[in-house]
């Protein structure tokens, strides 16, 4: 976990990260790393919060929209990133000024690129999704692809966005105030759009633009981003390959078809 607390009682939380990584790393070599360890794990720490599990695949818009949460949340909040192990990528607190951990209002925790199986049945979290085709350019043009898994990453996928009940849908959620409006209420927040320019820099920021559009990201084209990859023979294959699936998604959930000509 990288140390990056910017708050008054910096020490306190510091000290307590460093007792909590142990704890966890503790239970999870005794007992095998589990979504259910890991929430009995919060619920002892932070006993009076309320937890927020936000799942998705790497380029689904998933930072860009936990950082909305975050600002838009005026309580105080421990939001750890990725924890898909006891060793979270990052971990941050927010309006924690004399507050110790048992007080702390709101934990958030993401999980990246990882299937349901995780979960083992808890439908317990958010799953954060973009539709396939625009996903699926940014994934190819990350520096974190890896064309040997490609498959498994988009079986990953269809799997989670056929299974989940909870969708927060980047698409309408970067492209409508009352959909962001709607969604806040329904996490326990009003929405002051505060942030919604930002370009989060973890996660090294957009496949295309990095961190270009700082303080303008709402002005990004992310949502025609299989333009940029419409002549990639990979990017034409992968959809062949799975059309009936991605379409499906496509139409039943966003409410759209393929974009680009995909015939051999």
């Amino acid at each position: 976990m990288k140390n990056i607390l910017h708050v008054i009682d910096r020490e306190l939380w510091i000290e307590w990260q460093i007792k909590f990584v142990k704890s966890l790393k503790h239970d999870s070599e005794k007992y095998g790393w589990s979504f259910d360890l890991l929430k009995r794990a919060l619920s002892k720490e932070f006993p009076r919060s309320n937890m927020v599990h936000v799942l998705g695949m790497k380029r689904s818009g998933n930072h860009a929209i936990v950082n909305w949460m975050i600002k838009n949340c005026f309580e105080s909040q421990v939001f750890f990133n990725n924890i898909v192990s006891y060793d979270a990528d990052r971990v941050k607190v927010s309006n924690v000024q004399f507050i110790s951990p048992d007080l702390i209002d709101r934990v958030i925790c993401t999980f990246e690129h990882i299937s349901l199986d995780f979960f083992e049945g808890d439908e317990d979290f958010w799953y954060v999704i973009r539709d396939p085709y625009n996903w699926l350019a940014s994934w190819i043009n990350h520096s974190h692809f890896n064309e040997s898994t490609v498959e498994n990453d988009i079986l990953t996928y269809i799997q989670n966005a056929k299974s989940t009940q909870k969708k927060i849908l980047y698409n309408e959620w970067f492209k409508s105030r009352s959909y962001r409006d709607d969604l806040a209420i329904k996490l326990g927040f009003i929405n002051k759009d505060i942030a919604i320019n930002e370009v989060p820099k973890f996660g090294k920021g957009s496949s295309f633009d990095r961190e270009q559009y700082e303080g303008r990201a709402s002005e990004m084209d992310v949502l025609n981003r299989w333009k940029k990859v419409g002549n990639n023979s990979l990017y034409l294959q992968l959809i062949r390959q799975n059309y009936e699936d991605l379409e499906d998604i496509a139409k039943h959930v966003f409410n759209m078809t393929c974009p680009v000509e995909i015939l051999e």
